[in-house]
């Protein structure tokens, strides 16, 4: 009798067991379908559906660290930037070794002009992936941003050093070059960003504003006529035929009228 008896309880300890592992199961994978459904929601800009589902989930389990950041992710590109950065700084706290959530917590700081801050988050994701050249990258235009060129051009170097054809880490340090007039140097890195990406436009039209600078009109219309349409190159070379040459007023590029003795 006791035998059965221990039978018995032993087939439904199995039973329980069976049941809960297989509901926790179902848990995990209907918390997995949501998170890959706010991913979709997100790239088709539903955002608020997005940040309702990720709360749903987060009820759930709110350490759930992926919820917070794909909310946070949404909350960010519905405006709420502070929301956002809450968002953020509790996926840091779940998980502090996640280089995206600093780069994401980065980017928004600095969205807020939230300058320093914002370089200590992408000095995080740096020491997190010491590889990861966009992060350098990023950081240069933040120290570019608040006129800090010396170490936005080492940032950049960091780049190229470690992808060499990344174009825009060239056109970078033109403009930076070409901000503080040394604009020789300004117009190798535009040629070297133009040699890796040809159809860079704003290399291009950097380039045209760095050679007015330095009063090569004729080098530099031949540069914007390769990005205006039809009708402003139409009307350029009438000006050019009526004797009169482009200048640049520190903004826009406009054409001088001839001169008459």
């Amino acid at each position: 009798m006791l035998q059965k008896i221990n039978l018995s309880v032993s087939l439904i300890i199995q039973i329980i067991l069976f049941c809960t592992v297989g509901s926790c199961t179902n848990i995990k994978d209907s918390v997995e379908s949501k998170l890959e459904e706010t991913k979709t929601l997100f790239k088709n800009g539903e955002y608020n559906k997005c940040i309702e589902l990720c709360n749903v989930v987060l009820k759930v389990n709110k350490a759930n660290y992926q919820a917070h950041h794909n909310k946070g992710d949404c909350l960010f590109m519905s405006g709420q930037h502070e929301e956002a950065l809450a968002e953020y700084d509790m996926v840091t706290k779940l998980k502090p070794d996640y280089a995206k959530a600093y780069g994401a917590k980065g980017y928004t700081l600095s969205q807020l002009k939230r300058y320093e801050e914002a370089l200590t988050a992408y000095d995080m994701v740096i020491k997190l992936k010491p590889d990861y050249a966009e992060a350098y990258g990023t950081k240069g235009d933040i120290l570019s941003e608040i006129k800090r060129y010396e170490e936005a051009l080492t940032a950049y170097d960091m780049v190229i050093k470690l992808k060499p054809d990344y174009a825009k880490a060239y056109r970078a340090k033109g403009d930076i070059f070409s901000e503080i007039k040394r604009y020789k140097e300004a117009l190798i890195m535009y040629d070297t960003a133009l040699k890796y990406n040809p159809q860079y436009k704003e290399a291009t039209y950097n380039k045209a504003v760095t050679l007015m600078h330095i009063g090569k009109h004729k080098e530099a219309g031949e540069l914007y006529m390769g990005l205006w349409d039809d009708k402003t190159v139409a009307e350029y070379k009438k000006a050019l035929e009526r004797g009169e040459h482009l200048d640049f007023n520190g903004q826009h590029v406009v054409i001088i009228p001839k001169r008459e003795p």
